[in-house]
């Protein structure tokens, strides 16, 4: 048995240098071996005798593939020709390498003296004789003279490109990592030269100039694009980028330049064909941002569970959710997006097609297309919106230097406390309130609110030593006079003024009286158990439902309203909605419920214990104390609800809010002894009730017996207390008659508990309005009769320390007594644009911004008075704005969005609240930042 004989080192060698010779060579039949240098034309010879050198610098043919098969096949046969002319060798023109080039031109690629002539010869071949081959020896030559600079050695704008190849190859012969041989490709014979290759002497790196020129520089670019340094195997890597598709795709790019023309007139024509493609790619961008703004604007998700890939859009029967449905709609009647979403989706289909081939079906199809559809960049379009809102109101805020804040928190479904923050101020002489910002708080004391605020305010180039007031409600951690953040913002900034919330203040008013007595809290309960016991089963609701409709008409339904403790308005609307309005008792229902529980009570439908509840409220509503006790708060009421509704409105000012409040306490103190008022419109009620029963029960087809109301309070039995032998007076509240008894033990207990209330919550107030009253347009025909006194003003001008008392004075007396001719200037200004028409008769502060804004009144003549009232517009009385952001949170963080996270639930809040700003973003600017993503979208989105 023979012994196995293994290969020595040395011939190993030797066939791994022959297998490499081999692929080198085939690597090397590529398009850019086909450069040869031509002739110079006739229009050429003056620059020939100038010594001006040229160099062929053509690529190839732009052919086909089975073209380049073709070239393959002879491509020993080429080289050798090629060869010959580089060393000076004659050859037969019958046998010379064809170059199919259309129109002569020429082409700067070497220095400054050095030129390239492409030459048409109608499909002849070309003669290459033995002066040309000596005009090519010298063509490498002139590279040492050039200057490289790392500038030529970067992509190029496509307008300066001529300018890059005029600098391109730099191919220095000294000083170099590298031979400089590999500046030509060795062939079987002889050696061609590789114009394509050019040398960095900076960096010491190798560059192909035109994938350099061609191809946009990527993370997965070839070498060559970004600078090639791996010396090793220097040779291979030169063979093997020869043959990549992608340097052949750039020199057919370049052969095709050089064929069509000059470089000027095909950039040209490129910038514009890339010009008409972004435009095309923006605007399908545009009309995405629209379907945002409109989904964002109504509070909506965009987003469903499943069927979001490109291809499944041809699906309608499917969920796709608002946003992609909202996509197909726009495409049934837009050519530019119905285009778009056709190539998109073929092109998903072949993807996921390729995905699956490939055992990859797990993969839907999304991440590897730019199709503007995707959650990403819906996602990071609505980041963009919602960044840009923000800063625009930095910037206004800027301008106005001063501003006011709205805080509260609350928790959401989640249980997660959201901190909301509201900024006032004036921007161009008109009062704004926006959402700054909503986030979660982890700390509820006032130190932790603090630093939270300051953060964000920080955040945004607000200065918080600028915020002159904050409005919050009477928690603790906001309303505490020492740790509370009110304290905490007041040593901060220099004046600042605390106020608590009107609408909080007066909703702890309506609380406080509607629980000062038994008959109170009886009454509120019943209101509250009538409307648990009608909407607590659909029995019960569709009794409730036929008697409604039958007598009122559908148009008309009812339904009986629960008391909540978060709505200020809610005991005025579960009362008025039963016992109708003070002055109009035939709008009211209280016919219908009695019906209602009475069928309930009479039918076998129901079960003991639900008769049962229904007997007892159907005794208790037709009593006839609980038609006075109802009569007392709907006289409240009838005050108290106006005021409640217009403390919760936009942009309140101060002097219109005190003025509010003020005649209401002067109203209520007016009506505390006026009981008559109240018994006589509750038997005028009851009259009504009585008879509406006595036709109900008069009816023939009706079975059901309803019992009359009481028309008076029942006598009570007199309670005789225990008197000391000296006592000789008698008790008031111990009267045999029992509807002065009533008078006094639960109607001047109401109204007097309520006036008081008044007074006292909102006697924090009034020093404030006392020094601010002197600004209020409706005491300016007193300023101008009578002038100022010599304390007016010193509260208001504390807030500017460097303006002088006596200056204002004056500009105020002046304009106090201009006021009524400034009036119609405005009148006149409003008639051409009804847009800017005020609410409240010119009569606030607002109106007096308007008057000396556009009369320029603000520059010199009452420049101090100007930014008197714009303090005064700042302070914010309340802060319902907060409410309201919290009704947002509970529409967009519902049940079945719990998982928001709290980046995208502001992102949304900010949508849905700042509606008027997102409709002002400008699209372009959208788009401009949305491009910077990645170098994919800058491309396709960005003009140069």
């Amino acid at each position: 048995m023979e012994k196995r004989r293994y290969k020595s080192g040395s011939l190993k060698r030797k066939e791994r240098q022959e297998t490499k010779k081999q692929k080198s060579a085939k690597y090397c039949r590529s398009i850019t071996d086909f450069i040869v240098p031509q002739p110079l034309p006739a229009s050429m010879s003056s620059c020939a005798t100038n010594n001006q050198e040229t160099r062929n610098n053509t690529h190839g043919d732009d052919v086909l593939t089975s073209e380049l098969q073709e070239q393959e096949r002879n491509s020993l046969d080429i080289e050798t020709r090629i060869s010959a002319s580089y060393i000076n060798q004659p050859r037969p023109s019958t046998s010379g390498f064809i170059i199919p080039v259309s129109v002569q031109t020429i082409f700067p690629i070497v220095a400054t003296s050095a030129h390239i002539p492409i030459v048409s010869t109608s499909d002849k071949e070309l003669d290459i004789t033995s002066d040309i081959n000596s005009e090519a020896h010298d063509v490498i030559e002139p590279t040492q003279e050039k200057k490289c600079t790392t500038g030529i050695f970067q992509y190029p704008s496509r307008d300066n490109l001529k300018q890059f190849f005029a600098e391109h190859p730099f191919q220095p012969v000294s000083d170099l990592p590298f031979d400089a041989r590999l500046y030509e490709r060795n062939t079987m014979n002889d050696s061609v030269p590789r114009n394509w290759l050019t040398y960095n002497i900076e960096n010491k790196c190798l560059y192909c100039s035109y994938c350099l020129a061609f191809e946009c520089p990527k993370s997965d670019s070839s070498s060559f694009v970004h600078g090639f340094s791996d010396y090793r195997r220097i040779s291979q890597n030169l063979a093997v980028h020869e043959s990549t598709t992608t340097h052949v795709r750039n020199v057919h790019q370049y052969i095709s330049v050089v064929n069509n023309g000059t470089l000027d007139n095909f950039f040209a024509s490129s910038l514009i064909q890339k010009k008409e493609k972004v435009l095309k790619q923006r605007s399908i961008v545009m009309r995405i941002i629209d379907i945002i703004k409109m989904l964002g604007k109504q509070a909506v998700s965009f987003r469903s569970h499943r069927n979001e890939s490109a291809y499944t859009l041809d699906d309608e029967a499917s969920n796709h959710g608002n946003f992609l449905a909202s996509v197909q709609l726009m495409a049934k009647y837009d050519t530019i997006i119905a285009a778009h979403v056709s190539a998109v989706q073929k092109k998903s289909y072949q993807r996921m097609k390729r995905l699956k081939h490939q055992g990859k079906a797990g993969n839907k199809g999304r991440g590897g297309l730019i199709t503007y559809l995707s959650k990403t960049t819906v996602n990071r379009l609505i980041h963009i919106m919602k960044t840009m809102i923000p800063e625009r109101i930095s910037h206004e805020v800027f301008e106005a230097k001063y501003y006011s804040i709205q805080v509260d928190s609350t928790q959401d479904n989640t249980i997660i406390d959201q901190f909301s923050i509201i900024i006032r101020y004036v921007h161009k002489s008109i009062v704004y309130e926006r959402l700054l910002s909503i986030v979660p708080c982890n700390d509820g004391t006032g130190q932790g609110l603090f630093n939270l605020l300051t953060e964000k305010l920080q955040h945004l180039n607000i200065d918080p030593k600028n915020c002159i007031s904050d409005s919050t409600d009477g928690a603790a951690s906001y309303h505490g006079e020492y740790n509370g953040l009110q304290s905490k913002l007041a040593n901060m900034a220099d004046q600042h003024v605390h106020i608590w919330c009107y609408a909080h203040v007066l909703n702890l008013v309506v609380t406080e009286t509607t629980k000062c007595c038994v008959s109170a809290v009886s009454f509120f309960n019943l209101l509250q158990n009538l409307a648990t016991f009608i909407n607590g089963s659909y029995k019960r609701m569709s009794v409730w439902i036929g008697v409604v409709e039958k007598q009122l008409g559908q148009e008309k339904m009812k339904r009986l309203k629960l008391i909540g403790e978060t709505r200020w308005s809610g005991k005025s609307n579960a009362a008025t909605t039963i016992f109708g309005h003070f002055n109009d008792p035939t709008a009211s229902t209280f016919v219908n419920l009695l019906t209602c529980l009475s069928m309930i009570q009479d039918s076998d439908k129901f079960d003991a214990k639900t008769k049962h509840e229904a007997t007892y409220l159907l005794q208790s509503l037709q009593k006839f104390e609980t038609i006075l006790t109802a009569f007392t708060y709907l006289y409240i009421f009838e005050t108290t609800a106006p005021l409640s509704s217009y403390l919760q409105t936009n942009c309140l000012d101060m002097f219109t809010a005190w003025s509010l409040v003020d005649t209401a306490t002067t109203k209520l103190m007016e009506q505390k002894r006026t009981f008559h008022n109240v018994h006589s419109k509750a038997f005028e009620f009851v009259t009504i009730c009585n008879d509406m029963i006595s036709m109900i029960n008069m009816d023939e087809n009706q079975t059901l017996e309803i019992d009359s109301i009481e028309t008076a309070l029942p006598v009570k039995r007199q309670r005789k207390k225990k008197r000391m032998a000296d006592e000789v007076t008698n008790d008031e509240g111990n009267s045999s008659d029992p509807l002065a008894d009533f008078r006094i033990t639960v109607f001047n207990l109401i109204m007097d508990r309520i006036v008081q209330s008044l007074q006292s919550r909102f006697i924090h107030h009034k020093q404030l309005y006392k020094d601010l009253s002197w600004l209020d347009p409706a005491n300016f025909k007193i300023i101008a009769e009578k002038g100022l006194d010599d304390i007016a003003l010193d509260g208001v001008v504390k807030f500017f320390p460097l303006i002088k008392r006596g200056n204002v004075k004056l500009e105020l007396v002046s304009f106090a007594s201009n006021f009524d001719i400034l009036k119609l200037l405005l009148q006149i200004s409003e008639s051409e644009d009804d847009s800017s028409s005020c609410k409240t008769c010119r009569t606030c502060p607002s109106c007096v911004l308007k008057i000396l804004s556009s009369n320029r009144l603000h520059d010199k003549a009452y420049d101090n008075l100007y930014e008197l009232y714009k303090i005064v517009s700042t302070l914010s009385v309340t802060q319902v704005q907060c409410e309201r952001t919290f009704s947002k949170l509970k529409i967009i963080k519902n049940r079945l969005r719990n998982t928001l996270s709290e980046e995208n639930l502001e992102n949304f809040m900010f949508l849905s609240i700042e509606k008027q700003m997102l409709d002002d973003l400008d699209a372009e600017e959208i788009i401009n930042r949305y491009a910077q993503a990645s170098k994919g979208l800058k491309r396709l989105l960005i003009y140069s």
